[in-house]
């Protein structure tokens, strides 16, 4: 340990076979303790899987098997279609209720329309409402007739129709006057 150098120490084994590895017994005991280890390990792991797993019973007389789980409640087929038809009718409930209401919102709404439409009709006749069909003729129609028949029968000689043209001016101006005087009146609110 001192001044001078160390010298490299070479360890040789006579090994009579070639490619063969020579271990201590020790390593030995520790390998097999090791994969007895692993060996359990997977025991365990395989005891959790079968307790989830379903366990199949024997059929009897060709009946469908039995599939019991352990630790949670079973569902067979026929409770799941039984809750998916209990879903299915109850959104067929929901729809259905919702389609009353969307057709009796359109009763509603088509009545008030209905009505809207009725009164507005009626105020529109009321307030443009047509005269009788005597009054839609032009006055004084008998006085017309008779100025063009005296015209045809004195083409060139028009001044001796002037009685008849001055009894027109007159029933023209009185009709004016009757006209102007009803649209000056208030119509009777009824």
């Amino acid at each position: 340990m001192g001044k001078g150098q160390s010298k490299t120490r070479t360890v040789s084994f006579d090994n009579e076979s070639s490619g063969i590895i020579d271990i201590s017994e020790d390593v030995v005991s520790r390998l097999k303790r090791d994969m007895q280890k692993e060996r359990e390990l997977q025991k365990k792991e395989a005891r959790e899987i079968q307790k989830q797993q379903p366990i199949i019973a024997a059929p009897v007389h060709q009946q469908a098997p039995t599939i019991i789980y352990h630790g949670a409640p079973t569902t067979t087929a026929m409770q799941v279609r039984k809750e998916k038809e209990a879903e299915l009718f109850a959104n067929d409930q929901y729809w259905a209720n919702r389609l009353k209401n969307q057709e009796s919102e359109f009763l509603k709404n088509s009545k008030i329309m209905e009505q809207e439409f009725n009164d507005t009709l009626s105020e529109v006749k009321k307030r443009f409402a047509t005269p009788s069909i005597a009054s839609q003729l032009p006055p004084c129609q008998d006085l017309k007739s008779k100025i063009i028949e005296c015209y045809r029968k004195n083409p060139t000689e028009t001044l001796k129709c002037s009685s008849e043209v001055r009894e027109f001016l007159d029933c023209v101006n009185s009709a004016r006057i009757k006209a102007v005087d009803a649209k000056q009146k208030p119509a009777p609110s009824a």
